[in-house]
């Protein structure tokens, strides 16, 4: 389930989404449910430049570190599908040369401080 509100304001565009999941219960495995969250800000900064920033996350599917059948440092051997919590911010710009092509690059860093470049194109047709 989802639920998904954005509001633009002048040259600034806010978007927030809240999101929930309900996990199936595999055998040996203490889970829960999983809940998800992201807000983002696009500043139009001139007509054919943005500014963007973003930050989005979810709560942990594994129980508790430490409770039945959970392992200290909060991973499963049995399930590593099955993630923990997770933060990620990110910032970058987006330039649309042409009216049908977009090119991108953004800078995130999640919680387990892994710093990722994100080149990106796209063309629409």
């Amino acid at each position: 389930m989802w639920a998904i509100a954005s509001k633009r304001a002048g040259a600034w565009d806010t978007h927030a989404n809240l999101g929930f999941t309900i996990v199936g219960h595999p055998a040996g495995v203490a889970v829960q449910n999983v809940l998800n969250y992201g807000l983002a800000e696009e500043w139009h900064v001139r007509p054919r430049w943005d500014v963007l920033a973003e930050v989005f996350g979810s709560t942990a599917a594994l129980a508790e570190a430490g409770a039945e059948g959970q392992p200290a440092n909060g991973e499963s051997a049995l399930t590593p599908e099955i993630g923990g919590a997770e933060t990620v911010g990110a910032l970058g710009a987006r330039f649309r040369p042409a009216s049908n092509w977009t090119a991108s690059l953004g800078l995130s860093l999640d919680s387990k401080n892994a710093l990722l470049l994100h080149p990106g194109i796209a063309f629409t047709f």
